[in-house]
């Protein structure tokens, strides 16, 4: 991703906030993943960084706006009322160095706080445990917090994280073992094979939605099998064929870790293939992937209780280590029981790319069918709505309309009470709208009207489909 587009993006989301009406009794936390004085090209590809001169504008903004504050004192002002104007928390989702060498002497500069992750029981009186960290929003803690929001909208959440990094580990044994975990050689899915495969599951799976428009609207739809439809290597392997034990892999990959007859996590739904979405997450010509990165110091350091720095998550038993992973006890997010966030008034939008190589989209789904299946279809409908964005990776990017506005909806719904029936999407190349397309809560989807550009927004309509 060119940096002038991830630029383009943060200025685009400061825009919208510039058009509220920002009311005195607001308090807000802004979330940040990491800022970088020029994105590398590692991270061109990493379409939450934020451009320093992009993130000064957006300081600039919540310094003119709001007053802004520790957390624990935007806690005690907004529960006892004592806040005159607008507060404002910021906060980091992640330890990056550029945190200590980018964001933060600037913020020091200007005497301006800010907090790393968030300790979930600080915000509630008890002594915070190592096992107590939580990520706020954006990771999947979710539930823990919605009893003190009015109003949330998170992007591509991590409801099942421990879930997530055991599938992550699974990608990587079955592409290089043995289910049993035999010491066998077993050939790495190069990226070119993989663009070969997104070559196949387009083919099939384009039209299948009754538009052949570069998007697979929902990848459940699509009967994609790399058995069936890739080459078959007639000798080694090759990046125009594959090989038996690759088209395992393939088949791991899609299927998902699974032990004693239980699906243990989701697979991975075809249509990130394309647009290099599987590079770097899932495969890599150079080696390790972000999934291994992730995988060796969760099961090092956060996995299991006490800590075991010497687990090497190669041996990971996917029949018994499962349930020594004491961390989903706090990191995982998967209470359906909404009742109190929704009794207080509270809305809350989720959007997910159903190509999110990252963080497996189906949690988002599976999390809100949980909650419908809680707390009701109609009362679900009435104050939390999921949308999906077929073909986006990652927060944005890919094939999809990865700039989104869900911003302006909930504010509309919390102080309007104006539902969100859909939520307008951009895709951006090259500095230029390309395509518009509305976003349908789930579980309706965008069908086209039978006229006019599929590239215009306002000849689709959401429907059941």
């Amino acid at each position: 991703m060119a940096i002038a587009s991830l630029r383009q993006d943060a200025r685009f989301l400061l825009s919208r906030f510039r058009r509220l009406k920002i009311r005195s009794d607001v308090a807000a936390i802004f979330l940040f993943h990491t800022v970088e004085w020029e994105p590398t090209p590692w991270t061109h590809g990493h379409r939450y960084i934020t451009p320093f001169d992009a993130f000064r504008e957006q300081i600039a903004f919540l310094r003119e706006h709001f007053e802004v504050v520790p957390t624990m004192e935007l806690v005690r002002r907004q529960r006892a009322g004592t806040a005159d104007r607008p507060l404002a928390a910021i906060h980091f989702d992640n330890g990056f160095a550029t945190y200590d060498t980018v964001a933060l002497p600037y913020l020091k500069q200007l005497n301006v706080p800010s907090t790393v992750f968030l300790i979930h029981d600080v915000l509630y009186g008890a002594v915070p445990t190592r096992n107590q960290l939580a990520f706020l929003l954006n990771t999947g803690t979710r539930t823990k917090f919605l009893r003190d929001l009015s109003a949330t909208f998170c992007s591509t959440d991590a409801a099942t994280f421990s879930g997530m990094t055991i599938a992550g580990a699974l990608a990587w044994l079955k592409s290089r073992m043995t289910p049993q975990r035999e010491a066998l050689a077993r050939a790495p899915l190069s990226e070119a094979q993989v663009a070969l495969v997104a070559e196949a599951v387009y083919t099939r799976c384009d039209a299948a939605d009754g538009l052949a428009d570069g998007l697979i609207d929902d990848p459940r739809r699509c009967d994609f099998d790399p058995a069936a439809h890739l080459p078959i290597c007639a000798g080694s392997a090759s990046d125009s064929c594959f090989t038996r034990p690759q088209i395992e892999t393939l088949v791991a990959i899609y299927s998902g870790p699974a032990a004693g007859g239980k699906q243990l996590f989701p697979g991975q739904p075809v249509g990130a293939e394309a647009a290099g979405g599987w590079s770097n997450w899932i495969v890599s010509d150079d080696g390790g992937t972000m999934g291994t990165l992730y995988a060796t110091s969760f099961f090092r350091y956060m996995a299991f209780t006490p800590d075991e720095p010497d687990f090497d998550w190669r041996e990971f038993d996917f029949a018994a280590d499962p349930a020594r992973v004491t961390i989903r006890e706090t990191l995982d997010a998967t209470d359906p029981d909404l009742s109190a966030f929704h009794d207080r008034g509270g809305k809350m939008i989720t959007y997910f790319g159903w190509a999110d190589t990252a963080l497996n989209p189906m949690m988002g789904v599976e999390y809100y069918e949980a909650v419908q299946a809680k707390m009701g279809a109609t009362t679900t409908l009435d104050f939390y709505r999921l949308f999906m964005v077929p073909g986006m990776l990652h927060c944005r990017g890919g094939l999809g309309t990865g700039r989104i506005d869900a911003l302006t909806p909930l504010v509309n719904w919390v102080e309007g009470n104006l539902a969100p029936a859909m939520i307008p999407a951009e895709r951006v190349e090259a500095g230029e709208v390309t395509r518009s397309r509305p976003l349908c809560p789930y579980p309706k989807v965008a069908r086209y009207g039978g006229s006019g550009s599929v590239d215009d927004s306002g000849n689709f309509a959401c429907t059941i489909p």
